[in-house]
């Protein structure tokens, strides 16, 4: 009997590989890795700039053509190796999930602590100008007698029935 043999296809990075799965499977060391990271990033950055409501799986196949082109040019550029699709897909994936996450807290802390412009905020109800006392105590009579004369203190701390009883009991 003859044996049938079947061309090897190559392993598929998994879409929840690690980053030393992903460098592995591109063939990169430490340095090559770093380069392709940062290159991916400028090409997320400007592809975001232009919808940042895409996903990865939003971006039509020809504009995806076109960066990982880029991509793998910037790397012959610089003699390290280029990418597969299967790593392209999963860095551009978990990369532009990252920034849009990024540019989303970012705003939201933006506009929640930003300061208010008083100028384009409306006024409160009953509104005054600021003086040196409030309205209500400048025009008022002054207080008629103090709650605790010099004579009573004011208690320095709450009621405990199991303090104050079971101390009393002893």
């Amino acid at each position: 009997m003859t044996e049938v043999q079947f061309n090897q296809i190559p392993a598929r990075l998994s879409s929840r590989a690690n980053v030393s799965e992903a460098m592995q499977h591109a063939g990169h060391n430490f340095i090559q890795w770093q380069r392709f990271y940062l290159i991916t990033k400028e090409e997320a950055h400007a592809l975001l700039q232009k919808n940042s409501r895409w996903n990865w799986k939003d971006v039509p196949a020809d504009e995806k053509a076109q960066i990982r082109s880029r991509v793998n040019a910037s790397l012959v550029s610089e003699e390290i190796p280029v990418v597969d699709d299967d790593v392209f897909y999963w860095r551009m994936t978990i990369l532009i999930h990252d920034i849009r996450g990024w540019l989303a807290k970012k705003n939201a802390t933006a506009s929640t602590s930003a300061p208010l412009n008083p100028a384009n905020s409306p006024a409160p109800p009953n509104y005054a100008p600021f003086s040196a006392q409030p309205q209500s105590i400048a025009n008022s009579a002054p207080p008629k007698s103090d709650p605790f004369p010099a004579t009573q203190q004011p208690p320095s701390r709450s009621y405990d029935p199991v303090r104050d009883v079971y101390s009393n009991a002893i």
